[in-house]
């Protein structure tokens, strides 16, 4: 500003990417300088084909004395309004300041203002202003041809990076949010930040979601296809698979490149911000989000993807039997999962209901507590959908739950409300799981019509077929249920599979009635002791140990323990020499490993507290 009131004039081109705060900073500098310069702004929109005609110059020139009555509709109008507003500049007194905001989105006759003022200005005692997105400018785009086009010691480029960790956490502070997961969310684009921090119970802040499907939605019909693709992966989509799927349409790449939306990772494609990537996701039809989804797990499974890809997309397909297939493995290895499920990432709303049946129908299988209250806050979201595929699943895990404790009857009860509801309608698969576990407390006269071919044959004895069924679609589960049904020789296979997949209950049903059987040599189960003090650790290690994994300090621990930080201490170093780990990071892994705590149980607790 100071060589501007010398009458040395400066082109300012302020760049970043959308939301980076270019706005904010242009504002605050403005407002500084309101006393001692007029000030004069104009912003691009985009309007495309009913973009006003020298929109943003008129809103400038309004600003300033003399261009101010210039008539409009002249064949020289633009080029008289240039040079009066130019002349305005050089005859002021006082240094001016104009701004045009969001240059990138320019038309023809603002873009030649911009040459025109920005070869002159350094005659003037002004700063000429201009923001832009660079992120949504292609290397042959007009405006990044204009913006190449100024050179010379009187421009001056400034390019505003995201924040760093280090200002995430700085903002992140009063509100007491983890804040390298808000900036591994946000990439530290500062209006991600911002309203992540002012709608903390969001998934996706509605602010962030409507200003990125504003953007989606000025892309072509291809290139918002292969956007919503991508949104579907929480990391990078490989090319081939956009391939295999979705067809690679070149030009539909580049102009999401070239949006901003999406950026290139050498033979792959990923959202800039994660944030960007859930707002686009959340935005697809539940329904075409899951099909999609399903669409890619079976390519993955063809493929032998790693098990957190195939994880992930049978989470959001809502298919719980491959996630009670793949989500022990990936459990059991990677502890991160636990956020793909919890609220720290806000599956929300209906989007939790297929997560909580299938956390319910895991706890159910290995036999650990908490199912009921996963299935209570299931069917609170689920009934006001009116959604049967949710209901009748509900109620098939209450059924099996059932099964387990021994109580017939409920079985009975739970099957009929379900049944009663989606009787009108063809639900081959459903109907079958919900008819199959009300044969294991009223056997059926005759075998149930329209039902899938698996649970038609389980129904009707025939368990081997049924089992060969299972084993060949992969679902071990399944398989050993109808192993379960068989002589020695398969209720011993049933019992292998339960015990390698830690279906504990599973396994104790196969034991029992191999002794009814006469079997001799059955294998006795895990002790109540062993099962509930793993690593020889005591019940009070144990109670440790799981406040721990919810992020406990020391003394934290002291205080919810109402015992000294000494004997703490005394208890964490126990803990980790029984363990053999040297940090408490890598006991809570061993802790998720040995399921003393679920996966979830941290996330689930601090929302009920």
């Amino acid at each position: 500003m100071h060589e501007a009131r010398a009458g040395t004039g400066k082109l300012v081109l302020v760049s970043g990417e959308a939301g980076v705060g270019k706005s904010s900073v242009v504002a605050k500098f403005a407002a500084e300088h309101f006393q001692d310069a007029q000030i004069a702004w104009g912003i691009c929109d985009s309007l495309g084909a009913t973009q006003r005609s020298v929109g943003p110059v008129h809103e400038i020139a309004a600003l300033l004395p003399s261009a101010r009555d210039i008539p409009a509709g002249t064949d020289d109008f633009p080029a008289s309004l240039f040079r009066t507003l130019l002349e305005d500049l050089l005859e002021s007194a006082r240094p001016s300041i104009v701004i045009l905001e969001d240059f990138h989105w320019a038309d023809e006759i603002t873009l030649d203002f911009f040459r025109f003022l920005g070869r002159r200005v350094q005659r003037t005692n002004a700063l000429f202003v201009v923001t832009y997105r660079s992120d949504e400018l292609s290397l042959t785009h007009p405006v990044q041809l204009a913006l190449g086009e100024q050179t010379g010691d009187h421009v001056v480029r400034l390019h505003l990076d995201p924040l760093s960790l280090s200002a995430v956490e700085d903002l992140a502070r009063p509100s007491g949010r983890d804040p390298a997961l808000l900036y591994e969310v946000t990439g530290g684009n500062s209006f991600f930040v911002k309203e992540s921090l002012a709608c903390p119970d969001e998934w996706v802040p509605r602010p962030v979601r409507d200003a990125v499907i504003a953007r989606l939605m000025r892309c072509s019909l291809a290139a918002r296809q292969l956007v919503e693709f991508v949104s579907l992966s929480r990391a990078k989509t490989e090319g081939w698979l956009l391939e295999e799927v979705l067809g690679l349409d070149q030009t539909a790449v580049d102009e999401s490149v070239d949006r901003g939306l999406l950026v290139r990772h050498a033979d792959a494609l990923g959202f800039r911000h994660e944030l960007a990537r859930r707002a686009v996701h959340s935005s697809l039809a539940t329904e075409r989000a899951r099909n999609i989804h399903q669409r890619v797990l079976d390519v993955l499974a063809q493929h032998g993807a790693n098990v957190d890809q195939l994880l992930h997309h049978a989470i959001h397909a809502g298919n719980s039997k491959a996630v009670l297939e793949y989500g022990p493995r990936a459990w059991a290895s990677s502890a991160h999962l636990a956020a793909e499920l919890s609220g720290s990432t806000d599956i929300i709303g209906v989007q939790r209901i297929p997560v909580l049946i299938t956390l319910a129908l895991l706890r159910i299988r290995r036999g650990d507590s908490g199912a009921d209250e996963l299935l209570d806050e299931a069917a609170t979201l689920a009934l006001p959908t009116g959604e049967l595929s949710f209901i009748g699943k509900i109620a098939a895990a209450r059924a099996e739950l059932a099964w387990y404790r021994g109580r017939m009857g409920w079985i009975v009860r739970e099957v009929l409300a379900a049944l009663d509801q989606i009787q009108d309608h063809t639900a081959p698969w459903l109907k079958g799981e919900l008819l199959w576990w009300r044969s294991r407390s009223q056997p059926f006269d005759s075998i149930p019509q329209g039902i899938a071919e698996p649970y038609r044959l389980m129904i009707a004895g025939d368990w081997r077929a049924a089992a060969q069924f299972w084993e060949r679609k992969g679902l071990r589960y399944e398989q050993a249920l109808a192993l379960s049904d068989g002589p020695e020789e398969a209720l011993r296979e049933a019992l292998a599979l339960a015990e390698s997949l830690d279906m504990r209950p599973l396994a104790e049903i196969c034991r029992k009635r191999l002794r009814v059987l006469g079997a001799r040599g059955v294998p006795r189960g895990p002790s109540e002791a062993t099962r509930n003090n793993p690593a020889g650790l005591t019940a009070k290690e144990i109670e440790v140990l799981r406040l721990l994994v919810q992020g406990c300090t020391n003394a934290q621990l002291a205080r919810q323990l109402y015992r000294s930080t000494k004997t703490v201490d005394h208890h964490v170093s126990a803990i980790l020499e029984k363990l053999g780990v040297r940090s408490r990071s890598e006991a809570i892994v061993i802790a998720f490993e040995l399921g003393i705590a679920a996966p979830l149980e941290s996330t689930l607790i601090r929302r009920r507290a």
